[in-house]
């Protein structure tokens, strides 16, 4: 799994989560209140029923009480219902507050994936794009021949051009020991031309760098490495579309 569906994933796992945190958060908010209010209504039956009953009243004699004392019954009755709603809302403002603070977090998580998804989702695209620029745009390099004489220290190189057409190019040796005699472009291939130092042998390196111009007007500069020693005993040239170093200007 690539890391652009391990973010969607999490990103998806993260809203699943949230909406399951939304339906817990409503089932726990109604709980209480069904508790509560079945509660209530026990306490209201009871304690006018204990009441008749502990004092030989019924419902016949509220008359005879005087207003204060009805009062001070209503009053007492109230004050333990008042006090349970006191400690359920506490308790229930509580749980919300902790759900509350899960689901800012569920969300925070949900959005760093979100995030970090359409950021992997900009770089495959830029990858994508820069493939088709490469594609359209720039050219594919090949050695067509080098050789080596070792009696007069010459190096010949030829590099052909198998794609888009660039103009310009300029050629560099980041190398010790050689330097360009000449060099020139014609139907495609860039002729190069060197001098190397005395008994050179032949384990020596060549930086070979290419600038030059692409279609959209942009300098490009393009570094190629060969080792002499490895593709001399291996028979056939290298493959020169290895770039060891690339720049756009």
């Amino acid at each position: 799994m690539t890391t652009e569906e391990e973010n969607v994933t999490t990103a998806n796992n993260n809203h699943n989560d949230y909406f399951d945190l939304c339906i817990a958060k409503i089932k726990k908010s109604s709980s209480p209140e069904v508790i509560s209010f079945a509660w209530l209504i026990l306490w209201l039956l009871l304690v006018p029923g204990l009441f008749f009953w502990l004092n030989d009243k019924s419902m016949s004699d509220i008359k005879d009480i005087p207003l204060n004392n009805i009062g001070d019954y209503l009053s007492g009755v109230a004050a333990p219902i008042a006090f349970l709603w006191l400690v359920l809302g506490y308790k229930q403002q509580g749980e919300e507050l902790s759900i509350n603070n899960e689901m800012l977090r569920l969300q925070h998580e949900e959005l760093k994936s979100s995030v970090a998804a359409q950021v992997d989702q900009a770089s495959s695209m830029k990858q994508q794009i820069d493939l088709l620029i490469m594609d359209k745009y720039f050219p594919k390099f090949k050695l067509d021949k080098f050789e080596f004489n070792r009696i007069d220290d010459f190096i010949e190189i030829n590099i052909k051009n198998t794609s888009n057409e660039v103009d310009g190019i300029n050629v560099a040796v980041l190398s010790n020991n050689m330097v360009i005699i000449d060099t020139y472009t014609s139907d495609n291939i860039t002729y190069i031309s060197l001098q190397t130092a005395e008994n050179i042998g032949n384990d020596f390196d060549m930086n070979i760098e290419l600038e030059f111009d692409i279609e959209t007007g942009t300098k490009v500069k393009r570094c190629f490495l060969l080792h002499y020693n490895e593709f001399r005993h291996a028979g056939r040239l290298p493959d020169f579309n290895k770039i060891v170093c690339g720049e756009n200007r």
